[in-house]
């Protein structure tokens, strides 16, 4: 599984009801599986295919 590394980027870790708990690092909330607010933007052309991925 691949993560980005950089220790520089934050999560927003969340509780189960969407309440900000913590602000913790984006490597940490993804190898413990800690719940965080994310999104994802993906645009696709007239064809389906993927033109634009980005990931928060």
């Amino acid at each position: 599984m691949l993560f980005d590394v950089d220790k520089n980027k934050y999560v927003m870790q969340i509780d189960s009801t969407d309440r900000l708990i913590n602000k913790i690092p984006k490597i940490e909330a993804h190898l413990k599986g800690i719940r965080h607010k994310a999104f994802s933007v993906l645009i696709l052309n007239n064809d389906g295919k993927m033109l634009i991925q980005k990931k928060s």
